[in-house]
Formats: C-alpha cells, sequence, structure tokens
C-alpha cells in the first residue's frame, strides 16, 4: 500500500503541478499584456499630454515674467508717489510757513480797521450830535 499511497501523492503532486504550472501561465500572459496597455499609456502620456503640459508651462512662465515687470513697475510707480507726497508735504509745510504770519497780519490790519471804521462811525456820531445841539443851543 505504500507504494500504491506514494503512487497516489505522486500523482497529487504532479497534477498540481500542473495547475499551478497553468496558473503560472496564464498570469504571464495577462501580466504581458497589462505590460503592453501600460507601454501604450507611457506613450500615449509622452506623445500627447507631455507636449500639452510644456505648452502650458511655457504660457503660464510667459505670464509670470509680465506679471513681474508689471509689478516691478507699479512698485516704481508707488516709490515715486511716496517720494511726490512727501515732496508735496513739505511744500505745503513752507507755504504754511509762509502764509500764516501774512494771515496773522491781515487779521490784525483787519481788527485795526475795524477799529478805525468804530472810530470814525463814533466821531462822525459824536460830530452829529453836537452839530444837532448846537442846532438847539443856538436858536
Amino acid at each position: 500500500m505504500t507504494s500504491i499511497a506514494g503512487s497516489a501523492l505522486l500523482w497529487v503532486v504532479a497534477a498540481a503541478v500542473i495547475v499551478l504550472t497553468y496558473f503560472v501561465a496564464r498570469l504571464l500572459r495577462q501580466l504581458g499584456r497589462t505590460a503592453a496597455e501600460v507601454e501604450k499609456l507611457a506613450q500615449g502620456v509622452s506623445n500627447d499630454l507631455l507636449p500639452r503640459v510644456e505648452r502650458v508651462l511655457d504660457r503660464v512662465e510667459a505670464e509670470l515674467v509680465e506679471v513681474q515687470a508689471v509689478t516691478e513697475t507699479a512698485r516704481r510707480v508707488t516709490e515715486r508717489t511716496d517720494r511726490m507726497a512727501a515732496t508735496l508735504g513739505e511744500i505745503v509745510a513752507r507755504a504754511q510757513e509762509t502764509v500764516n504770519p501774512i494771515l496773522d497780519t491781515v487779521a490784525d490790519l483787519g481788527a485795526t480797521l475795524h477799529q478805525g471804521v468804530a472810530l470814525f462811525s463814533g466821531l462822525k456820531a459824536g460830530l452829529g450830535a453836537l452839530r444837532r445841539f448846537r442846532g438847539h443851543g443856538g436858536e
């Protein structure tokens, strides 16, 4: 019986090897087809998608250069505007320093003129009263 059991075991092992070989062969064929599909896909990406991506990247790079140039121009304009504002502030301060004494003088002159007008009005009223008084007293 040992030889029958050994023979049977040998047949079972041989059948297992045959079945395993069949599945390994199928797996290798499927791997070959998958590898071919992956190669096609990689070729498609390389031939179609990569040139598109390169064109997009070239455009983005060109636009970034333009944005950088515009940003630099805006920065220079801002610096010039700041300098102009500072200069204008200095001019306004100097003008104010120059005009304030003139305005004070004009205000003082106006006050003096107002006092002069009040004085003349008082004199006129006084002379009018004196004339009326003389006119009443001289009758």
